[in-house]
This record gives C-alpha cells, structure tokens and sequence, in this order.
C-alpha cells in the first residue's frame, strides 16, 4: 500500500459531510438470542460503542435495524431504519442503506464489531476519493469484510437492484465489473496489528473475549 494511503489521523478535522457511516444493527441473533446491539459490552449496549467510536466522522449517521427498540437517548436525532426487504440477509441491508442515505459514499458498520476502526474509515475515504473507485474492501484471511467497507452509492446501488432482481443474496455477488480496490492485510496491519477491527461477536463466548481484550488495550493506555 502506497504510504500516502496511511492518514494521520485526527476525528475532529476528518469530518465529512458527503459521507455517511450506516451501522448494521440488524435483528434478534440466532446464536446469542436476543438483540446483538444491545447487549452490554463494558457496561455499555453495543450500538452505543460503535456510535461513539464513529459518529464524529461523518455527516450523516443511520442504522439499519428490524427489531424497533433502540430506545436510547443517545439515538433520539439518528434515523433508524427497517429493510426494505425483509428477510434477505446482509445485503438487504447495504441495499436499505445505499437507498436510505443522503450523501455520497456510503461506510458500512456491524453493530457486532466492538473495534470498527474510524482510522480504517477514513483510509477507505481517501483512496476512493484518491482512486475514482466505486468500493474500496479489507481482505483478511478470512476473505472480504464487506461490513466494514466504503461505498459509492452512484454507482453500486443500480448493480445491487440488478442482483436482487435475479434472486441474488450473496453480499459480494454484484461486484464483477465494478471498480473494487482491495485493502491487503498488510496495509490493514498498519492501522490495527492484531487486526481486532474484524472481530465480530456471534456468540456468548465471542462476547466475554472482546470483553477482555478491550480491557487490556484500556489497561494499556
């Protein structure tokens, strides 16, 4: 990765104002039971912490979620948003948000990512900007990470209304012929060398293991 492509990054001058950030905030989980984004992690419901650790960077903030019960104040001037088509998994909802946000480019954020990374959001920013590109996606060991990703909602929204009229759910499955620039792992490793910004929580266990790893980078600092 070219090192101009590594900002120094400061929230406060970052702003964005045609950017929005979507956080994911889905539905009941299968797996834990119960709401993933207001589970208490710290002391703190999930959708509140990934709130907190992005919001300063965007002009507009939403959040996508099926269940209508984020009754937080914290959330009282955020809009807040069903799918517009029920039951069809993640890309439903970057469909919903590429439909529902206002501005430009679109960053895409699980509720269930305890780390999202406002420094990796403003990385995917400059180079979309710096690239002309229509999505810019980290690729970890694991594949793509298409939840916490940028994108241009010119451009993608037509090719994800064209997959979905052909029955198509996969999240990826309207990439061919767009213009995608892939984050590597190393660039990656610049900005979180553990990589804990991917970490998502399905299960009780995934939960008391962030827990313990956000202490001890809060016991680090």
């Amino acid at each position: 990765m070219d090192k101009r492509h590594l900002p120094s990054f400061n929230k406060d001058a970052f702003l964005k104002e045609d950017l929005s950030i979507a956080i994911q905030a889905g539905g009941k989980s299968t797996r834990i039971g119960r709401n993933k984004s207001k589970i208490e992690f710290l002391g703190k419901p999930l959708i509140l912490r990934i709130l907190e650790r992005i919001q300063n960077l965007s002009g507009e903030t939403i959040i996508l979620s099926n269940t209508n019960d984020l009754d937080y104040g914290e959330l009282e001037n955020i809009p807040i948003f069903p799918d517009i088509i029920p039951d069809i998994g993640p890309l439903g909802g970057l469909y919903t948000s590429l439909k529902k946000a206002t501005r430009e480019f679109v960053a895409l954020v699980a509720c269930d990512m305890p780390f999202a990374n406002p420094l990796l959001i403003q990385l995917e920013y400059e180079i979309m900007l710096d690239l002309g590109c229509d999505v810019v996606i980290p690729e970890t060991d694991q594949g793509y990470e298409p939840m916490h990703a940028l994108y241009r909602r010119r451009t993608c929204l037509p090719k994800i209304e064209e997959a979905l009229a052909k029955n198509e759910r996969r999240m990826i499955s309207w990439f061919p012929g767009m213009n995608i620039h892939v984050l590597p792992i190393e660039g990656l490793q610049r900005i979180d060398p553990e990589m804990h910004m991917f970490l998502n929580i399905n299960t009780l266990d995934d939960l008391h293991l962030a827990e313990e790893i956000a202490q001890k980078i809060n016991n680090n600092h």
